[in-house]
């Protein structure tokens, strides 16, 4: 490379030039270089050996590096820089979380991060699996958004978006003509005589939900059932303790529900096994049971509490009535729908009839049955009527208004036998009976 004519001045003036010698051509060049600018200024150095060395005037200088600092093992100096550290990467999470800002968390189950960090769920709803979505209590249904009891709403009934017809209203999941429940209390003209019961002393079902007509009877170790559509009877599997004369199961969805041997029990309809759901129950005799709209299963234990058990919950709770109900024997029990209170004939001996208020525990006495007992024949059609066996011969047959408060006699039973025996209405539209003695079992139209 050849040098610019202010670096040869340089060299001239100072003897040496800060260009590094790497930065020299060769020889011949260094030497054309010097005649050259020699005759641009007029002078002449004579012949010039090419292969003379540069002038020592000349002679390249090394570019001074600077002083080398040696190794300090102490301290840094103040002003050198830290080699970089590394950002803290927070807490190691578990397989299943994830590390959502300086915690670890489950994206399927953390409200504030479902799903992803930052995505929180609305009041009132819960993490499922990763998406957001409304969790509801009480037998309640989630359905766009909203908490439904699909055993009342019309809109909505027995699933969500089934709605009922103009004059039609929703009883326990199912459409049915509007007014207060199914029926208007009339009743047809006479009983119409069926296949005796298999059991002598039946504890029937209480009412069947709409649309299902069939009917249980239990009694001790022994479960039939009737079918209205073949009109015969067909016994099940045996429950797993003693159950009692006349215990009459509730029917809640697919299952029989007895509480009974000191514990809670369900048949299942469809599969025809019992399971025991809970223990330790206080002892209920032969007590009757029965069911609400919002699948609580009630009985009376020999002490005259109301126990509720909460299918959906699986607890059991005292619901101790406000008012004593005195001395208890076998005492029946109906719920009904219009009215939203359960109805309890205390003692199979004695006239006497209670309501009570499932929410408070409110008992009203009512008005007695104008006979000598209510008997151990006693149901209701969740429709604001319930239906009593009346005297020791079992001869009469009542009905009982509750809007009115009031009692009236319907057509007499075909055949009469004693006030040991059962009834129930079924999802057919008719009430059943069936005495104790004689076998005897025959039906009655409502309307």
């Amino acid at each position: 490379m050849r040098f610019g004519r202010a670096c040869w001045i340089t060299l001239l003036a100072l003897g040496g030039c800060d260009e590094p010698q790497a930065m020299w051509g060769t020889a011949g060049e260094s030497a054309a270089v010097t005649a050259h600018d020699s005759s641009r200024h007029g002078t002449s150095s004579g012949p010039t050996d090419s292969a003379a060395p540069p002038d020592a005037g000349l002679a390249a200088v090394e570019p001074d590096a600077g002083p080398v600092a040696e190794a300090d093992a102490g301290a840094p100096d103040a002003g050198a820089v830290s080699p970089a550290i590394a950002p803290d990467a927070g807490p190691e999470c578990l397989a299943a979380q994830t590390l959502c800002g300086d915690a670890c968390t489950s994206l399927a189950s953390d409200p504030s991060n479902c799903g992803a960090c930052g995505a929180l769920c609305a009041a009132g709803q819960s993490c499922v699996a990763g998406a957001c979505a409304l969790v509801c209590a009480g037998g309640r249904t989630a359905c766009a958004g909203s908490c439904l009891d699909l055993q009342s709403d019309p809109d909505d009934c027995g699933a969500c978006g089934e709605a009922c017809a103009d004059g039609q209203a929703c009883v326990e999941g199912a459409c049915v003509p509007a007014g207060c429940g199914r029926f208007s209390g009339e009743t047809g003209s006479s009983w119409t005589l069926l296949a005796p019961s298999t059991l002598g002393t039946p504890g029937f079902s209480d009412a069947s939900p709409p649309g299902q007509t069939g009917i249980f009877g239990l009694q001790n170790e022994t479960l039939v059932g009737y079918s209205p559509d073949t009109g015969a009877w067909s016994s099940l599997t045996a429950p797993p303790v003693f159950t009692g004369s006349w215990p009459g199961p509730a029917w809640v969805g697919s299952g029989l529900f007895v509480v009974a041997g000191g514990q809670v029990l369900r048949y299942d309809i469809g599969g025809g096994a019992w399971s025991s759901l809970l223990s330790g129950v206080p002892d209920t005799g032969d007590n009757a049971n029965t069911h609400d709209d919002q699948q609580n299963v009630y009985t009376v234990d020999l002490a005259g509490h109301v126990l509720r058990y909460g299918v959906a919950a699986g607890a059991l709770t005292d619901l101790s009535p406000s008012t004593p109900l005195g001395a208890v024997a076998q005492p029946r029990l109906a719920y009904d729908s219009c009215s939203g209170l359960l109805y309890v004939a205390p003692s199979a001996g004695a006239p006497s009839l209670f309501s009570i208020d499932p929410a408070s525990g409110a008992t009203v006495p009512l008005a007695p049955i104008p006979d000598t007992q209510v008997s151990q024949i006693f149901c209701g059609d969740r429709s604001g009527h319930l239906y009593a066996g009346g005297n020791l011969s079992g001869a009469w047959f009542w009905q009982y208004t509750i809007a009115t408060n009031s009692w009236a006699r319907i057509p007499s039973p075909p055949a009469s036998g004693d006030d040991l025996g059962a009834c129930t209405v079924s999802g057919d539209n008719n009430l059943y009976f069936a005495a104790g003695s004689g076998g005897t079992f025959a039906r009655l139209a409502l309307k």
